[in-house]
């Protein structure tokens, strides 16, 4: 019997689109995933961003700054 295989197909942005979505420069969004700032993976010499894990960046990003100052 043949083994089942599994694909797991992820959707990718460029740098453009990222740079596009949060109105970065191209250069600031390279200089976030090469300091590790944002998930994204290098293939090859582009970067790319995987579309789910950004989605849940930008979430967490959008969290930390509408938390409420805490009182003390």
């Amino acid at each position: 019997m043949p083994k089942e295989v599994t694909l797991i197909v992820m959707d990718f942005l460029t740098v453009e689109e990222v740079a596009k979505e949060l109105r970065y420069s191209t250069d600031t969004v390279k200089k976030m995933l090469r300091k590790h700032e944002m998930p994204g993976y290098k293939i090859g010499k582009e970067w790319r961003v995987d579309k789910a894990a950004f989605e849940e960046w930008l979430k967490q990003q959008e969290n930390q700054y509408r938390r409420p100052a805490q009182e003390g």
